[in-house]
This record gives C-alpha cells, sequence and structure tokens, in this order.
C-alpha cells in the first residue's frame, strides 16, 4: 500500500513539473489577443457592494481597456491584435481615443478589423487598423451624418399643458423640444457644428483611404460587400475562421492585468450619468447617476495621505444644480492639498463642466462636447388638461400665498418674475465659479458662456480647457510629475436601481417634479 501511495505522488509530481514546463514554454511563445468590442462604460462598478452581484457580470470599463492594450503595445511577444467590431457601440470619443492607440499598436504588428457590417462609428474605428474585412453579403454604411429632433409644443397644447420655461441664455436650448415647432437659429448652429466636425472626420478617414472624391461615395451611402472592396473601402471579405494564416505559430493570449503596487498613489475615478442627488446603477441599460455619494468619494480622497494626485474621468451632459454646486466645492477642496486632473469623455457640459472649474488641469478630446455655461428651468402646468381632458378637478388648500407655485396651476405674473430672477442668480454662480476656477474674467467668461456649446478644439482655444488629450494623455502626465507612483481605481458608493425605465427619467419627462437644471438633452 505505501509503494502505490508513493508512486502516486511521484505521478503527480512528474505531471506538475511537465505541465509547468509546457505553461512555461508556451508563455515564451509569441500570441495574439482577439476582443470583441460592443459597449462600455466610464466609470468602475464594483459588483462586490450589491446583494444581487452573483448574477451580475462584472464590466471592463473605458479607462481599463485602453490601460491594458497600452500596456502590451510594446511587448514584443504580442504580435496579433483581432478586433470584432460586429455589436461596437462605443461612444464617438471613445472611438477616437481608441483609434489613437491602435495607430500605436500598428506601428510593430498586425492590427486586424472584422465586421459582419459596419456602421460610419465602426467603420471610422477599423479605418486605424492595419487590415478591414467583413463578412460576404454584408453593408457598409456611410451615408453622412444627421440628427432627428422631436419638438413636442403642439402636443402639448393639443393635451392643454402649459409650460412655462426659463432659459440664460439664447444657446441654453434643451427646453426648445417641449416650447417649439422647430428649432431656433441658435439650436440650429450647436447641432449645425457637431454635425460638421462629424462630417468632416468621416472625409478626413475616407481620403486617408486613397478615396479623392470622399464626398461622392458619402451622397451613396450603401455599400455591399463585393462593392466596398472594389472602391478600396476594405480589403477583402473575409471570415474569422479564415484568420488562421495570420493566427500561424502563434498562441491565443489575453489581456494583461493592470494592478501597480507602491506607497503613493494615483487615484482614478470614474463619473458617469446625469447628475442628479443619490447614485443609482441600473443594470438593465448599465446607466448611472452622480451624486451625493460622489462628492463623498471626494471627501475621502482628500484626507487619504497616500494619495498624491487624482485624475477624475467624467461623462456627463450636466444636471442639478444643487448636486453640481456640492460637488464643485469638494474638487475645490481636494485641488488646494492634491492635484487633480480631469479627463473629459464625450460629454462633458453645463453641470459637469461647473464641477470640473475648480480642477487643476482639464483633458478633452476634439469629440467631446463641453461648455454649454447656463441654466434651464421649466415650470409644467397641468391644470387645464386635468379638468379638460381627464375630467379631474383639482382643488388646492393652501396657508401663503405662493405655496402652490409648483402645484397644477399656472404661475401669475410676478411669480414668474421671481423665478427669473431666481434662475438669474443661479447663472450668475455658474459664471463666478467658472471664472475663479479657471482664472478668467467675469467679462470673458460671460462672453463664452450663455449656453453655448464647444467642442474640443474650440474649447481649447477659448481657454475652456487646457489640453487637448484622452484619458492616457492625462494619465501619462500625472505619472509624469509624480515619480515612483500607481495608479489606484476608486469607485463610488452605489444604489441599485432595478427600474426598466432607467433611473426614473420617465417621471422626468411626464413633468411629475419640476426641472431645475444645469443639464442639456445631449446624448453621449
Amino acid at each position: 500500500m505505501r509503494k502505490i501511495f508513493k508512486l502516486l505522488i511521484f505521478i503527480i509530481i512528474v505531471v506538475l513539473i511537465i505541465s509547468f514546463i509546457k505553461n512555461f514554454i508556451n508563455s515564451r511563445k509569441p500570441y495574439y489577443i482577439e476582443l470583441e468590442l460592443s459597449s462600455i462604460n466610464e466609470d468602475f462598478i464594483n459588483l462586490k457592494d450589491f446583494p444581487i452581484s452573483p448574477f451580475l457580470e462584472q464590466e471592463e470599463t473605458f479607462p481599463t481597456l485602453i490601460l491594458k492594450l497600452y500596456k502590451i503595445k510594446d511587448d514584443s511577444k504580442f504580435k496579433l491584435l483581432i478586433l470584432n467590431l460586429t455589436n461596437y457601440n462605443f461612444n464617438w470619443e471613445q472611438t477616437y481615443e481608441l483609434r489613437k492607440i491602435i495607430n500605436e499598436i500598428k506601428k510593430k504588428r498586425e492590427v486586424i478589423c472584422y465586421s459582419n457590417s459596419y456602421n460610419q462609428k465602426s467603420y471610422y474605428l477599423a479605418s486605424a487598423c492595419s487590415k478591414i474585412y467583413m463578412a460576404n453579403g454584408s453593408i457598409l454604411e456611410i451615408p453622412g451624418i444627421y440628427t432627428e429632433i422631436l419638438f413636442y409644443k403642439e402636443l402639448f397644447d393639443s393635451l392643454k399643458i402649459d409650460i412655462f420655461p426659463i432659459q440664460f441664455e439664447e444657446y441654453k436650448s434643451a427646453l426648445e423640444v417641449l416650447t417649439r415647432k422647430e428649432p431656433s437659429s441658435f439650436y440650429k448652429e450647436q447641432i449645425e457644428k457637431v454635425l460638421n466636425f462629424h462630417y468632416n472626420e468621416l472625409k478626413n478617414v475616407l481620403i486617408e483611404r486613397g478615396i479623392k472624391n470622399p464626398d461622392s461615395l458619402i451622397n451613396i451611402g450603401f455599400f455591399y460587400s463585393d462593392d466596398a472592396k472594389k472602391l478600396s473601402l476594405i480589403d477583402d471579405i473575409k471570415y474569422p475562421d479564415e484568420f488562421s494564416e495570420y493566427k500561424k505559430n502563434l498562441r491565443k493570449g489575453s489581456l494583461p492585468e493592470i494592478k501597480e503596487f507602491s506607497n503613493k498613489k494615483i487615484a482614478i475615478i470614474g463619473a458617469e450619468g446625469t447628475i442628479t442627488n443619490e447614485d443609482y446603477y441600473n443594470p438593465f441599460d448599465k446607466s448611472r447617476t452622480i451624486g451625493k455619494n460622489f462628492a463623498k468619494l471626494l471627501e475621502k480622497i482628500r484626507k487619504d495621505k497616500s494619495i498624491k494626485a487624482v485624475l477624475i474621468r467624467l461623462n456627463s451632459p450636466g444636471g442639478s444644480s444643487l448636486m453640481s454646486d456640492i460637488i464643485s466645492r469638494e474638487i475645490k477642496l481636494l485641488s488646494k492639498e492634491k492635484e487633480v486632473v480631469i479627463s473629459m469623455g464625450r460629454v462633458c457640459a453645463s453641470g459637469c463642466y461647473y464641477i470640473s472649474a475648480y480642477s487643476n488641469k482639464i483633458f478633452s478630446e476634439p469629440f467631446t462636447i463641453t461648455g454649454s455655461i447656463g441654466v434651464i428651468f421649466a415650470k409644467v402646468s397641468t391644470d387645464e388638461f386635468y379638468r379638460k381632458k381627464l375630467f379631474i378637478n383639482p382643488y388646492i388648500l393652501k396657508k401663503g400665498e405662493h405655496s402652490d407655485v409648483f402645484s397644477s396651476r399656472k404661475l401669475s405674473e410676478i411669480e414668474k418674475e421671481g423665478m427669473r430672477n431666481l434662475v438669474y442668480k443661479i447663472y450668475e454662480d455658474f459664471i463666478k465659479v467658472v471664472s475663479e476656477g479657471r482664472r478668467m474674467s467675469i467679462d470673458s467668461i460671460r462672453k463664452l458662456a450663455k449656453g453655448k456649446i464647444y467642442l474640443g478644439e474650440e474649447a481649447y482655444k477659448f481657454g475652456i480647457v487646457d489640453t487637448i488629450g484622452g484619458f492616457l494623455d492625462a494619465l501619462n502626465y500625472l505619472k509624469k510629475k509624480y515619480k515612483d507612483v500607481s495608479f489606484e481605481f476608486y469607485s463610488r458608493e452605489l444604489n441599485i436601481d432595478l427600474n426598466l425605465f432607467s433611473l426614473g427619467l420617465i417621471d422626468k419627462f411626464l413633468f411629475l417634479e419640476p426641472l431645475f437644471l444645469f443639464g442639456d438633452f445631449v446624448k453621449p
């Protein structure tokens, strides 16, 4: 019995040694990485904090993906990157920054992009790859850029719903969809600026592919796979299982871990979503909000002596004026003790710009939408809607002349004027915060304000941001400045929200509460 036991031990040891040798030899072989890219968020969600976490999958975030790709770009054993873009849905700023890292990677190895079909965003990314492939019988779409805006004034008029809007100033046009039948000249000017930028970027990638007349190609718009190949929009028609020639003598690898260890740290925080009172995460649509727990996290980081600098990645259209001010104050306090750098995502406008103003340095990419220094307010009166459409008769009992100002009735002229004065004071505070934080005069900020949005390059030109660059550029700036430091991701506490209608936004659309916001209706 003892001999059998010794024999078993010997066999196990031999198997372990052989396995170790095989793994060691395999680890020395060149490798390829294959990624399927769909959608991705900016901020890290610690699923361990949620009671239902066993049923949720931990998400990759955009900052971690970029860092992993950056880490392997100089690995001599890394020989091939394959990107499946069939379900690609990164936002435009993420796509731009990812395209930059792909251009770096392909200097030393092959990068292959594949998709069952391409839309303009996935093709914009694929244009940076060494080879572009698509499936037979699929379609490549590059018909140009458009947006369709729905205006609800006639609907509300027919329902006897009255909306009293206040906006500071003329470019703060988010409420126009509720109060007009078509956009004002100010609204159209801003939308056309964004459309023109996107269109020109699309033309540039076609010119890089050797297309001499990109406008005529865009006007055709849709290309069957055979035609796309003939026009040199793609390199060939292939399926993923036909990439074996590229994978020959390569093992399949995976993206590396990005943990670093040091007594001194750069804290990395992500924050994405509308700015509200509470911090919510909805596992159904992956949406989240930015609230008081984000402010608490900033306070915690401020008191941590091991943290030397802070990098905050923001992607938000704005939101609550009160919560924007609370978070802004925390960043102001934090920036006095540690260097605070903001990396703007696709959108960091209105309330998001408000909370960025006191940071020490702001990075934005050309695709970033920022600015929108202004305030909106709307009072919705549903009294006639109740009486004439629903046959419900509201009856108000009150103590105090204006106690029912947010009931279903219309505002009086005195109340309207009072609201205008109140909103104007919030707007003036916004201008003062930006003036102080950016160290620019009140007059210069007032000229740049008016609710106007700015794309990255324009924002840099006017001093609204400090540097053109993405998340990786911001992190490298800090790592170069602070030697012998590691970076660590921090996440705020989030409340789980199981609302299928996404964080109660349906309530706001139905105007069950007054809007008193810095925010804009801008989709990231």
